[in-house]
């Protein structure tokens, strides 16, 4: 709630100090396995909050323990969603070359069809946006990002961010030179 009304910092705290508690929750093999689902989305939301407060190296730490509980569950969509998320995390601090390394591993097939070519992958689509662009293939870029349009009033302001991050131009289609 607080991440939603802008107060980062009282839900950036709780993240960190979470990551720790739901990294040896998903580590233990006697765990409740009733709990994964919430566990899974625990780690999730605490790599957001953690993003979202520019805590990268945090944010990339969950995520990389989200992909690993997302194995250990056979949750592939799961394991697609931090790869998506690791890219992005990487894009964001222009290191294009790991974002380009996570979003190989992204098995396309893994992803449930209902989450195709909108809210689900727009991470994964953005994150390939600020790739292509950085490898001079505007034109790849902006094909991307032209398949959220129909979605752009629904996703996260994280595809603005990782644009204005890779991206000496603005936002396609934005009024301002701001994105």
């Amino acid at each position: 709630m607080h991440r939603m009304l802008g107060q980062s910092r009282p839900m950036k705290d709780l993240a960190l100090r979470a990551l720790p508690v739901l990294e040896s929750a998903a580590e233990d093999s006697q765990r409740d396995q009733q709990l994964d689902r919430i566990l899974m989305t625990a780690i999730s939301q605490s790599a957001t909050t953690l993003f979202y407060a520019d805590e990268f190296i945090a944010a990339r730490d969950a995520r990389r323990l989200q992909a690993r509980f997302a194995e250990t569950l056979h949750r592939a969509h799961h394991r697609n969603v931090a790869y998506a998320h690791l890219a992005l995390i990487h894009a964001v601090s222009e290191d294009l070359t790991a974002a380009a390394s996570y979003l190989a591993r992204i098995e396309a097939e893994d992803w449930p069809h209902s989450w195709r070519g909108g809210y689900h992958d727009a991470v994964e689509i953005v994150a390939r946006a600020g790739v292509a662009r950085n490898e001079a293939r505007p034109e790849e870029a902006l094909e991307l990002l032209a398949r959220l349009d129909p979605h752009f009033a629904t996703i996260a302001p994280s595809p603005r961010r990782c644009w204005s991050s890779t991206s000496p131009r603005p936002w396609p289609g934005s009024r301002s030179g701001s994105a």
